[in-house]
């Protein structure tokens, strides 16, 4: 199986980056598994940037070349799917991109969410509940953290589509 991730890549710093640290190591016990890493930190931004208008300015920057590197990952790797993470905010106008092109180009997505805010995010209506939910409805699969997370999201999508898989941890 041939499988695209999408996630920020060392010398990024964080719990996805982590996470894929470990992937990336143990993934190579299963010889029918290739994987194709693409980085989607943004190199204009600092891991300590805090200010909301250079994150999203670094991200509206890279985004077009975030997407023609799926497209080209997509066109020469031909993945049987596509696993994209994400710790949402301004992410998940990246996230919406991104999957809706999968979707054209007829790939299924696992939409990874590495973050706990699900239950704050869904009490109010903002951006983030918003474009969240548009990402969840396209996506394929939906892995979660927590089980609050999960039962946040079963009430809204089918129990077949919401996986509770917590991080792993390196021992």
């Amino acid at each position: 199986m041939r499988v695209i991730v999408l996630c920020p890549l060392p010398p990024s710093r964080g719990g996805i980056t982590e996470w894929a640290k470990i992937l990336k190591i143990h993934y190579k016990n299963i010889p029918s598994l290739k994987l194709k890493f693409i980085n989607t930190i943004p190199r204009l931004k600092s891991y300590s940037d805090f200010l909301y208008i250079k994150r999203i300015s670094a991200g509206l920057i890279e985004a077009p070349k975030t997407l023609y590197e799926i497209l080209k990952g997509i066109l020469y790797f031909k993945p049987h799917l596509i696993h994209l993470t994400t710790s949402a905010k301004f992410g998940l106008l990246r996230d919406i991109f991104v999957i809706f092109l999968c979707k054209i180009l007829n790939h299924r997505v696992i939409y990874h969410l590495h973050f706990g805010r699900i239950p704050s995010i869904y009490k109010s209506i903002n951006f983030e509940s918003i474009f969240l939910s548009i990402t969840l409805k396209l996506s394929d699969n939906v892995i979660v953290l927590d089980k609050s997370s999960e039962s946040i999201l079963l009430k809204f999508f089918k129990s077949n589509k919401i996986h509770f898989i917590p991080n792993g941890i390196e021992i």
